[in-house]
């Protein structure tokens, strides 16, 4: 299961993206209005551009695609990812302020940051590596 939450950013909306087991961020944004009516390909799209910046092979970045063919849109109150989002939002803002702007930082380095910070959730394991876990598909 994945979560999404809007949120701006230097007068721009963004939104994250994060999967309920391994804690995995993905950053999508600057997003308009158009962007938002299809919510699923906006995540297959930039989560394949995270997985890309962060090397993953390109059978892993199918399969982990793939696994995104069914979905709905519901409201959820899990409230450890909905804190996992809030901190990585805090985080996206002091990282892309520090860095000069979120242009000049990308959003990949931003979600770099994000997924490669300990996790409580995950008791203190990196985002990426649990996500790595599931679906590297290379012998």
């Amino acid at each position: 299961d994945w979560h999404a939450n809007l949120f701006t950013l230097e007068r721009r909306f963004y939104v994250i993206f994060c999967e309920d087991i391994s804690r995995l961020s993905v950053l999508a944004g600057p997003v308009l209005k158009r962007d938002l009516q299809d919510l699923p390909q906006l995540l297959r799209d930039n989560l394949g551009r995270t997985l890309r910046s962060e090397a993953f092979s390109e059978s892993s970045i199918e399969f982990a695609v793939s696994r995104l063919s069914d979905m709905c849109i519901a409201k959820t109150d899990n409230r450890s990812v909905l804190g996992t989002i809030t901190d990585n939002i805090w985080h996206t803002e002091m990282h892309a302020y520090h860095a000069g702007g979120v242009d000049l930082a990308g959003l990949d380095y931003l979600a770099k940051h994000l997924n490669h910070m300990p996790m409580g959730p995950l008791k203190y394991q990196y985002a990426i590596e649990a996500f790595s876990r599931s679906v590297v598909r290379d012998a």
